[in-house]
């Protein structure tokens, strides 16, 4: 390899190297995915709405029927008036350490073995300084037993709340969490909900969220690593062809 080759090539790792891992994931900052559902990873925390109300919802792994394999399990008790957290310890991201965000997308399949009407509510969850942000209320729908996919997005900060109210949370509502380059630790996962009547079961599986990175943070640093291209380019000799990488 050449000088002038070698410089251009460095030039283009430099590119790579600003850019992150967004450049090469189609300019996602991050992306957090998992079909298995593993006990050992994934939490629940199960919240009551009102002091006086009362109910229960569990999540475990089952180990086939999933879409393929294995997936997670939500069972709502009698009457409840729940929601639960189901949080995965690996899946975070800190914008000010690794860029901030503009918005995230939200994937995951559900399956309802045992429910009524629209069956079981959901959503993306985040969770920042220890409080939890609920993203759009979603349903599973009506039908039985069939894995069916659901896809939202992109979704900013302020289509985040801390909607829901509990026994004990003295906290005002109306609050979003922060993608800012100033933000804290951001985990996601996902969250269920009851408002009352008969248990249901749910199925979910699939899991999955991208992190779409700020896009003027992507022109910055795409605009300050084309001047180094541009020096490599003026660097050589007409005659040479310009290298892809």
């Amino acid at each position: 390899m050449t000088r002038r080759r070698l410089g251009l090539s460095c030039a283009c790792v430099a590119l790579v190297h600003l850019l992150g891992p967004s450049a090469a994931r189609g300019q996602y900052a991050a992306a957090f995915s998992d079909g298995t559902f593993s006990p050992t990873q994934w939490t629940t925390t199960t919240r009551i709405y009102q002091s006086s109300a009362s109910g229960s919802e569990t999540g475990t792994q089952v180990a086939t029927g999933g879409n393929p394999g294995s997936f997670w399990q939500v069972q709502t008790g009698n009457n409840s008036l729940v929601f639960t957290a189901h949080m995965h310890s690996d899946f975070k991201y800190t914008p000010s350490a690794s860029g901030f965000i503009d918005s995230v997308r939200f994937d995951i399949d559900t399956r309802n073995i045992s429910s009524y009407g629209n069956g079981g509510n959901f959503g993306l969850l985040i969770r920042q300084n220890g409080k939890y942000y609920f993203g759009t209320y979603e349903q599973t729908g009506s039908i039985v037993n069939t894995w069916v996919s659901h896809g939202y997005g992109p979704r900013t900060q302020n289509q985040f709340t801390d909607d829901y109210t509990y026994a004990g949370d003295p906290s005002p509502l109306g609050n979003h969490p922060d993608f800012s380059p100033t933000g804290s630790q951001i985990e996601f996962g996902f969250y269920t909900a009851q408002q009352s009547g008969s248990g249901i079961t749910v199925g979910y599986d699939n899991y999955s969220v991208l992190v779409v990175p700020e896009p003027t943070g992507l022109l910055a640093a795409a605009t300050a690593v084309g001047g180094v291209l541009g020096l490599a380019r003026r660097r050589r000799p007409a005659r040479i062809s310009p290298t892809t990488c």
